[in-house]
Order: structure tokens, then C-alpha cells, then sequence
């Protein structure tokens, strides 16, 4: 007959690494900063010229996302249009 510990013991194994990786999931989400320094942004294009104004936005072409210098903005200051 099969130890039913064992069974608990992986259950608890998928548990704990499915709380680890909403744990990642949510950091990953906290923290859109890249390394750089760098913020970015999901600005829908109706509001791309008031992102620039407000926060000094600029579009990366090749990531095809709005950034704020991370030095000069804070994440409060652009709650609005964080992912």
C-alpha cells in the first residue's frame, strides 16, 4: 500500500512552487524596470502626447514600449499607465 505522506509531500511540492512563481510573477509585475533604469510604460497612443508632457516619455522602437528615466520619475508619478 502506498504511502499517502508521499502523495502529500508532492502536493506540497507543486504547491510551494506554484506559490513561488506567482510570487515571481507579481515582483516581475512590481517592478517593470529594467536594469538600465528604466520604466516602462503601457500608454494607449490617444494618450502618448500627455505621457510625454507629463512625465517626458519616450517611445523605444525596438521594444515598441513608452519609457520614463527611473532616476527622474517616480513609480507613483506614473501609476497611470503602468503594466
Amino acid at each position: 500500500m502506498p504511502d499517502p505522506r508521499a502523495h502529500g509531500g508532492d502536493l506540497a511540492q507543486r504547491q510551494d512552487q506554484a506559490a513561488d512563481q506567482t510570487i515571481t510573477d507579481c515582483l516581475r509585475s512590481l517592478t517593470a524596470t529594467t536594469p538600465l533604469g528604466l520604466i516602462h510604460l503601457d500608454v494607449p497612443y490617444e494618450q502618448k502626447d500627455e505621457a510625454k508632457r507629463l512625465l517626458t516619455a519616450r517611445w523605444d522602437r525596438e521594444a515598441r514600449r513608452w519609457w520614463v528615466d527611473a532616476d527622474r520619475i517616480t513609480r507613483e508619478q506614473a501609476a497611470r499607465w503602468l503594466p
